[in-house]
């Protein structure tokens, strides 16, 4: 299971969403889809790729296959800003 470390944070500007370091002020992800602003709020609370794969099959009208790339390179980069 994983889970966001503090310092991580939404933000929206105008009509965009993107995820923000609070420390650094930086953003690691920016004009976030819907989707990746979906997988955000499910990652609020301890996850593993399977739970936000099957968030994502229950929300959208998607196959297996793209649900798990949507999960799998949300993850990805988290992992590699640290946040996770």
């Amino acid at each position: 299971m994983m889970r966001i470390k503090s310092g991580f944070s939404l933000r929206q500007s105008g009509e965009k969403y993107g995820i923000i370091n609070e420390i650094s002020g930086e953003f690691i992800l920016s004009d976030m889809t819907e989707t990746e602003i979906f997988l955000w709020e499910k990652a609020k609370e301890e996850f593993s790729a399977e739970s936000l794969i099957a968030a994502i099959l229950n929300e959208f009208c998607v196959d297996g296959a793209t649900a798990e790339l949507e999960a799998y390179d949300f993850i990805s980069t988290l992992k590699n800003a640290n946040a996770i």
